[in-house]
């Protein structure tokens, strides 16, 4: 059986995560990566989501796993998508200066309206979630509100 290095990649993380949780107790670990090749380039981004033991604040593990793929995806980027990099460079000041905004993306709820999908599965204590975000969307929400700068020329209707 021929195994692709992101496979075995992949495995080896997921083992190391398992491995981890064994020796750490009850806290909470959760590891983001690209879901495959589920993306596409124009407007959307999937992200797999590992959370062990979670002791997830609403006890919602899909919230949990969605507003985890929105963080990486906003301040710390996804490798392996075409969103390898973070949406916004400094975080503590984005939320700082636009306080509002994310607490309605990321509190209230508002991180909903651009997520496309979120499968997920439960084991023993580890949830496996794949969450697909509509990346194009929430960039323009940012650029809307400001959080970040448009980039290039925009023609209207897109």
């Amino acid at each position: 059986m021929v195994t692709s290095n992101r496979s075995r990649r992949r495995w080896t993380v997921l083992a190391a995560i398992i491995v981890l949780a064994a020796c750490s107790g009850n806290q909470t670990q959760t590891m983001v990566e690209p879901a495959g090749n589920t993306d596409t380039p124009n407007a959307t981004v999937a992200v797999s989501v590992t959370r062990i033991d979670s002791d997830c604040g609403s006890r919602d593990e899909r919230r949990c796993a969605e507003l985890d793929a929105i963080r990486q995806l906003l301040f710390i980027g996804v490798p392996g998508t075409n969103r390898p990099r973070a949406m916004i460079r400094d975080e503590a000041a984005a939320i700082a200066g636009h306080r509002r905004f994310f607490e309605e993306l990321l509190e209230d709820g508002g991180h909903a309206r651009y997520i496309v999908r979120a499968t997920g599965d439960r084991v023993n204590d580890t949830s496996f979630w794949t969450v697909v975000i509509n990346h194009q969307a929430l960039r323009i929400a940012l650029e809307q509100e400001g959080v970040i700068r448009g980039f290039g020329f925009r023609r209207m209707g897109y």
